[in-house]
């Protein structure tokens, strides 16, 4: 997998950092007012997975040299990711090296306005200087509707008397040419934005509710993130100290961020109420006693029979939901949740009885008539995609 044709370049309003990974055009904006430096570091970033699961060398272009801890931590990365799926291998990143450059002094956040991101800043809110916010991450979102979502989330950033850098980048294209599920890939595009802003210290917020007794392999990981650090930005994985609701209760605390709170899969801009993510965090501001007013009340328990746990993730939220219903006495949600997890604790005790007698015949046949469409790789694939397809 080839990286060249890097390029920085000013264009109108923002900077535009792009370069070549294979065929793809693989790019980053950024406001003018960012420091970012020429450097094959976020393409690396980028590139690493996608060169892991064609078995393929990383070869940089001459001339655009990585320091030799990035190097040094992304060997022991790939030894990770091998480790969690043996698809992933293990393969050579050709380049020039040379020392880490001096970063500069601030300290980014990535934010989003959801609920991790929210927890990430307000516990650090005397150290970051700037919280990032990208489209072409989660989404490709429509210029419009990320004028409005940054509108929004810099009148938090001016009441927090902070910087909101909006970054715009087709990582969520190139993630998509590749056949990769955003499980895999979360971590590596996160740190390309921050390498190349080039910030002294930044803070990923931890995606999942699981605290550290209940991590799995995933894009994003206390034991990976570190590992994309540079010798110039040192990437720090926050929050897998704290459950979920945990999170959502410190919040409450902060008005200008829980009336502004966006925590929607569907729609980045607000909150459907619909969906798992909103019903979940309806649940808890109903706990808690609380609202928000991007959010319509949980009225009934009965809301969360709409909702399914489809793995680990899914299930540590129930969980921890059921736990702050045991706690409030709540019967109702307690109920609900029980009843959602023993349907999840049934479908797992067939599929691990057909895997271990039948030969995972059921789930075969279960597929042949419903097919499952999303074809991209994450850590519980077992294939690896058509190769003249992936790139």
């Amino acid at each position: 997998m080839r990286i060249d044709n890097l390029s920085l370049i000013p264009e109108d309003s923002h900077l535009c950092l792009a370069g070549r990974i294979d065929d793809f055009a693989l790019w980053y904006r950024f406001p003018l007012s960012c420091h970012v430096r020429l450097s094959s570091e976020p393409f690396v970033a980028a590139g690493l997975l996608p060169a892991m699961l064609k078995g393929e060398p990383v070869q940089v272009a001459p001339g655009f040299p990585i320091s030799t801890e990035f190097l040094e931590n992304i060997t022991e990365l790939q030894r990770i990711f091998h480790c969690w799926n043996r698809l992933l291998k293990i393969v050579e990143v050709q380049c020039d090296t040379a020392p880490a450059q001096p970063g500069n002094e601030h300290v980014g956040c990535f934010y989003s306005g959801g609920v991790d991101s929210s927890h990430t800043l307000i516990r650090n809110l005397q150290t970051i200087t700037d919280m990032v916010l990208i489209n072409g991450f989660d989404f490709m979102i429509e210029p419009e509707m990320f004028d409005r979502i940054t509108a929004r989330n810099a009148t938090i950033a001016h009441q927090l008397n902070k910087n909101l850098l909006p970054v715009k980048t087709n990582f969520y294209l190139f993630e998509q040419a590749n056949r990769l599920q955003r499980t895999l890939s979360h971590g590596s595009c996160l740190a390309s934005v921050a390498l190349a802003l080039g910030f002294g210290t930044f803070y990923v917020p931890s995606s999942h509710t699981y605290t550290y007794d209940e991590l799995y392999p995933h894009g994003s990981h206390p034991l990976t993130d570190r590992l994309w650090s540079n010798g110039t930005t040192e990437i720090i994985h926050y929050g897998s100290g704290w459950h979920r609701s945990k999170k959502l209760e410190e919040i409450t605390s902060f008005p200008a961020i829980l009336e502004n709170l966006v925590v929607c899969w569907i729609n980045p801009d607000q909150n459907c109420g619909k969906c798992v993510k909103c019903l979940r965090t309806m649940t808890s501001l109903r706990l808690l006693g609380v609202s928000s007013p991007t959010l319509p009340p949980l009225t009934s328990a009965k809301q969360l029979r709409s909702m399914q746990i489809d793995g680990p993730s899914s299930l540590a939220f129930a969980k921890d939901n059921l736990e702050m219903a045991l706690a409030r006495g709540d019967r109702e949600i307690q109920k609900e949740l029980e009843s959602l997890i023993r349907r999840y604790e049934i479908r797992e005790a067939i599929s691990n009885l057909d895997r271990a007698v039948f030969g995972s015949f059921l789930r075969r046949t279960y597929r042949r008539f419903r097919p499952f469409n999303d074809e991209r790789f994450a850590f519980n694939s077992r294939r690896v995609p058509d190769r003249q397809n992936s790139s």
